[in-house]
């Protein structure tokens, strides 16, 4: 009386297909979450030459983590073409730019004011 949707053939294989996306998936991130830290950890160093007041330093390195965030899925969304759930996406670039931004502002970046000429006030 009750009908088999699926054949236990037909879960392996699919189980087995989306054991290989996901894979694959983690394979690209990785990819490309290791170039975004090598150019993020390159423009942290520029930006911390610059002789500007901390603050707007922070600032700064906040802006570059959070696009180059985004940036890294949106790479991730055009390479792999577009997703059905596109909401679970988004959540987790709000998240991941939400960690970022905690760590940028958590982080005690080490300054040399007195290779900038800064005085202690504007630090």
């Amino acid at each position: 009386m009750v009908k088999q949707l699926f054949t236990i053939r037909e879960l392996l294989d699919d189980g087995t297909r989306l054991v290989g996306m996901y894979i694959l998936l983690v394979v690209l991130q990785l990819l490309f979450s290791f170039v975004t830290w090598l150019v993020f950890l390159l423009l942290v160093n520029l930006v911390s030459l610059i002789p500007i007041p901390r603050l707007l330093i922070r600032l700064l390195i906040f802006s570059i983590g959070i696009l180059l965030t985004i940036g890294t899925f949106m790479a991730l969304d055009s390479f792999i073409g577009s997703l059905s759930d596109r909401d679970s996406l988004i959540n987790l670039v709000y998240a991941n730019c939400a960690g970022i931004g905690w760590g940028v502002w958590y982080y005690k970046l080490d300054i040399k004011a007195k290779e900038q000429n800064i005085t202690a006030e504007e630090i």
